[in-house]
């Protein structure tokens, strides 16, 4: 038996996929030129290589009148990742983590977050298939896309309530988290607010971008 949702239970869903597979066309956001990826840290897979380690606490954000600087280890858990809050077992946490250390192995993206007493938790990411796929035996999934600072790993992030009248129009607000690095080593997280108006014929929907602030995380060397 087959189900079809209707088009305003899954504007959400649709508005990822619109995004992710370069279905709708986004106006550039504005973004800081000088944090521009290194385009020789490239895998074969066409994702950003983000291997290093790096501290929790940005030193810089952009725009410049962005008061929040959140911790890295909470843009890539349950307060931002929306795998992660739609997970049924605990997430890994690592209370007072200093420093985060990325490395990678073919489509998968492995964080250590150490703390000052050397005590430590993994996370394991995987990148997604085309058609999405399943979180089992990894953390979280994301996908690899070019977006204004050149390649980015991205995750799908939290949503937003939908409003609209059932099966004729819906809108909603999806965020995502995106990592690259930038040509001196530092470790970039954008954090980006889509709002998508679906109909429920898909005629005549779109998505714009909404918001966005960007992060700094500088290298540090690993005591490891």
């Amino acid at each position: 038996m087959s189900f079809r949702c209707p088009a305003w239970l899954v504007a959400p869903s649709l508005a990822g996929t619109f995004l992710l597979v370069g279905c709708a066309t986004l106006e550039p956001l504005e973004h800081p030129n000088g944090w521009s990826s290194n385009p020789d840290a490239v895998l074969r897979n066409g994702c950003p290589d983000l291997s290093g380690t790096y501290a929790t606490r940005a030193t810089a954000a952009y725009p410049a009148n962005v008061e929040i600087y959140p911790l890295l280890n909470e843009l890539l858990g349950p307060s931002a990742l929306r795998d992660a809050q739609e997970r049924d077992r605990p997430w890994p946490t690592a209370p007072g983590a200093t420093t985060g250390t990325f490395t990678t192995s073919g489509d998968w993206l492995y964080v250590r977050f150490r703390n000052e007493a050397e005590k430590d938790v993994g996370l394991k990411f995987k990148r997604k298939n085309w058609w999405g796929g399943s979180t089992e035996d990894s953390d979280a999934m994301y996908q690899c896309l070019e977006l204004e600072l050149g390649r980015t790993l991205g995750f799908d992030g939290s949503r937003g309530p939908i409003s609209g009248v059932p099966y004729v129009f819906a809108e909603g607000d999806v965020n995502f988290v995106f990592l690259s690095k930038a040509r001196d080593g530092s470790l970039i997280v954008n954090y980006r607010t889509d709002r998508v108006f679906i109909t429920g014929t898909l005629i005549g929907s779109h998505a714009r971008w909404v918001g966005s602030a960007w992060w700094r995380y500088p290298p540090v060397l690993s005591k490891q």
